[in-house]
């Protein structure tokens, strides 16, 4: 497999495991108080880079989906990949929460409006701009490759000005923004797709990667202990400097990204762990659709403190590994493998 693929693998892994710690430190949002606000406070932010690494991730892989295929087999792919297994695991959402959790049951029209707004299981709000992502695909692989740097480096550019940076900044002085003044073109996650495919494509110099990484700590930054600043006065969590097309969101993600496709060296010395990245990869989809079930189910069943460190870390990892281990297993029966995006 190309070096490409590698690092890509590493970044997928990486974030799939980012996530789930994200979901084991669930007590962040009952805004705890002392250390465990600290503790949860640090790891919310540190690890709020893995979805936004996602969307870059498809940015950096599909669009030049027009050098492989034509865009009915795109489409079809993507149904194949992501729409079946998430209509399948909402179903398995709606059971388990009326025979799991025993949830007063909905008519059919309002089980059909859960699944689409994710109801059952909260975190599958992820697909829902993903297939909005993967039908702009053929009109941005539209634009000629000679073009892409400046097109996309300039929609990037605007959309971190008028969408992630100014709404911020008007909050924070009490002013109030016009969201007219948002670039059309590029809503949503878009922004995450343009920049990795610019920096998947495009070689960065030396001293702008190290620009980069001191950017992205200073997103991280930014967001932990301005949540620190607004929140701790007010008593309860104040999200102004949160969302994932927030300023130090992008900053933390763009500096994560850069990170990844430039430490291919350093992976290349690590060659067990780039094998075990490599074939775990795969499965992250998988993973990302059972691990839920787990982050649930066994605080519930071994009486485990949530709000222990060891919970949402160690805990997080024996629950990434379980999640890859049932996802092994049903890739190895043909009949339902597709039903984690196999």
């Amino acid at each position: 497999m190309s070096e490409k693929k590698n690092w890509i693998a590493v970044a997928n892994v990486c974030a799939c495991l980012g996530v789930i710690i994200l979901h084991c430190n669930g007590v962040f949002w009952t805004f705890p108080s002392g250390r465990l606000w600290y503790t949860s406070n640090f790891l919310e932010t540190f690890f709020y880079w893995p979805v936004p690494v996602f969307f870059m991730i498809s940015g950096a892989t599909l669009m030049n989906y027009r050098d492989r295929y034509s865009t009915g087999i795109f489409f079809k792919k993507r149904i194949q990949r992501t729409v079946i297994p998430f209509l399948v695991w909402s179903i398995i959402s709606v059971l388990y929460r009326y025979f799991y959790w025993h949830w007063p049951h909905d008519g059919l029209r309002d089980t059909i409006s859960g699944v689409l707004t994710t109801k059952y299981v909260g975190i599958y709000w992820f697909f829902i701009p993903l297939f909005a992502v993967y039908m702009s695909f053929p009109l941005l692989s539209a634009v000629e490759k000679k073009y892409r740097q400046t097109v996309f480096l300039l929609i990037a550019g605007l959309t971190f000005i008028f969408t992630s940076l100014l709404p911020t900044v008007f909050t924070l002085t009490g002013l109030q923004y016009n969201k007219g003044l948002q670039i059309p073109v590029a809503g949503g996650y878009m922004i995450y797709v343009l920049i990795g495919y610019l920096i998947s494509n495009f070689d960065l110099k030396k001293k702008t990667r190290y620009l980069f990484y001191v950017i992205g700590l200073l997103g991280w930054f930014i967001q932990f202990e301005g949540t620190n600043l607004l929140s701790l006065p007010a008593g309860k969590i104040v999200e102004t400097f949160k969302g994932y097309v927030n300023f130090p969101a992008v900053m933390q993600a763009v500096g994560i990204f850069v990170f990844f496709r430039y430490a291919c060296d350093r992976w290349k010395r690590l060659e067990r762990f780039d094998k075990i990245c490599m074939s775990l990869s795969k499965y992250t989809f998988g993973i990302y659709l059972v691990h839920f079930y787990l982050v649930e189910m066994i605080p519930e069943h071994l009486h485990i403190d949530t709000g222990s460190i060891c919970w949402r870390t160690a805990g997080a990892v024996a629950v990434f590994s379980i999640s890859a281990l049932i996802c092994f297993v049903i890739s190895k029966i043909p009949v339902i493998r597709k039903c984690i995006g196999l």
